[in-house]
């Protein structure tokens, strides 16, 4: 008969079933040693969201409750891998007021300051860099914001969770780097090694955001500097590495805003994880950081109107008048306008065409009337051309519900006046 263990972590609404693998939820513990819990054998009034169980040869069965076509089978590690992001992602479920980051944070004295995922730019490697110095991590993947109900504050949640590195280790690392990493008795595999010995924030500390870091590695060697980068910048990173099937797009554009209008951006330039992490840890940039803060706060209506399996919008339609979707959330850095749809699928960046037709819809529009105006303003380009790029730009808007109908389609007598106007009769 199967020995089953249900483990309930703090802020998860259901446990986690561990069927007779008593050495993978040891496993478990050493991986994630201050996220607070609560085992108890047997059944409980809570389906489990996630399972482990044996496969046989040293593997283990990860099922997923909301992924049921989704059996996994791994060694030890990879499935805690697995099993760790969808504790993630049930965080999140559990407590949808909180905002989501894709980035490692490090504390900084009393500020966190955020590296954002980006691929291959080394954030793994300089955040346990950042560790063997003695900093301590809050996450390497994942961060959980809390919006401080009385000003505003933008607060990031440790997860109690060790960082993870990947394996092997580039070239470059020192000797003692390479030794400390060897002598880690965290668990690992020939891809990754979990690193226990680190300090690692207690599960649920909260510290405020400071500042963001987007690196940039370079191939030849590169001594390490944190420039300025512009809001728009850092905007395009976090975006395009924080989407996530489990969040309001407009809550992640909400989120990433915040943290870019109050927060130092950098860019940090370097080639050497070693070197980048000593010269962070000693640079004044860094040191007497703000609080990131929210001006105003996340509507309670994007979570509820946030629906992961919305269809496609309706085909656009040339002789419909067309006006701007309600509930999208939007936002214009510096010269560059996001846009989150209502649904919360997708965050859109317009380009400067995209957006003259855009504001032309400021109004309901019909196609006819969207060309006749771009050719006033842009005289220069051929009226063709004109509404060419206008259909297909009406018809990306439309697929991805940004606009919708606000009226009947045109009288014929309309259509051919239109066209007529516009040098088409």
């Amino acid at each position: 008969m199967a020995r089953t263990n249900l483990v309930t972590f703090e802020g998860l609404q259901a446990p986690i079933a561990f069927q007779d693998a008593v050495s993978l939820e040891r496993l478990a513990q050493d991986i994630i040693p201050s996220w607070p819990r609560e085992a108890a054998p047997g059944g409980a009034p809570d389906a489990p969201f996630a399972r482990l169980s044996p496969a046989g040869n040293d593997k283990w069965q990860v099922d997923i409750a909301a992924d049921p076509d989704g059996t996994r089978i791994w060694d030890d590690v990879d499935a805690l891998c697995d099993l760790i992001s969808e504790m993630a992602w049930q965080r999140l479920r559990a407590a949808p007021e909180l905002l989501c980051l894709h980035c490692a944070a490090v504390a900084f004295g009393p500020r966190l300051v955020v590296f954002p995922n980006a691929r291959r730019a080394g954030k793994s490697t300089l955040t346990m860099a950042l560790a063997h110095l003695g900093l301590t991590v809050f996450t390497d993947d994942f961060l959980p914001v809390e919006i401080e109900a009385e000003d505003g504050r933008l607060l990031g949640i440790a997860n109690g969770i060790a960082p993870r590195l990947r394996l092997p280790l580039p070239d470059g690392f020192s000797e003692a780097f390479q030794t400390w990493v060897a002598r880690d008795p965290g668990p690992a595999n020939a891809r990754y090694k979990y690193m226990t010995d680190v300090p690692i924030a207690e599960g649920q500390r909260r510290l405020p955001i400071g500042a963001v870091v987007v690196l940039d590695r370079q191939d030849s060697p590169t001594a390490p500097r944190l420039v300025s980068a512009s809001p728009a910048d850092v905007m395009q990173v976090m975006i395009r590495q924080n989407f996530s099937r489990d969040q309001h797009a407009g809550r992640i554009l909400t989120a990433v805003e915040a943290v870019t209008q109050t927060a130092p951006l950098f860019r940090l330039e370097y080639s050497s994880a070693e070197e980048a992490a000593d010269w962070l840890a000693r640079s004044e940039k860094l040191r007497d950081l703000p609080e990131a803060r929210i001006a105003h706060g996340v509507s309670d209506e994007l979570v509820q109107s946030y629906d992961r399996d919305a269809a496609p919008g309706q085909p656009f339609d040339p002789l419909a008048i067309y006006a701007r979707a309600p509930g999208l959330v939007e936002t214009q850095v510096e010269d560059t306008f996001f846009l989150a749809d209502a649904n919360g699928q997708a965050i859109h960046q317009l380009n400067q065409g995209s957006l003259a037709i855009w504001r032309i819809l400021d109004e309901p529009a019909s196609l006819d009337e969207v060309v006749e105006v771009m050719c006033a303003a842009f005289p220069q380009i051929d009226p063709d051309q004109i509404r060419i790029d206008a259909t297909q730009c009406l018809q990306l808007f439309a697929q991805a519900r940004l606009i919708e109908m606000a009226g009947n389609r045109m009288a014929a007598s309309q259509i051919d006046q239109n066209a007529q106007h516009s040098g088409r009769g």
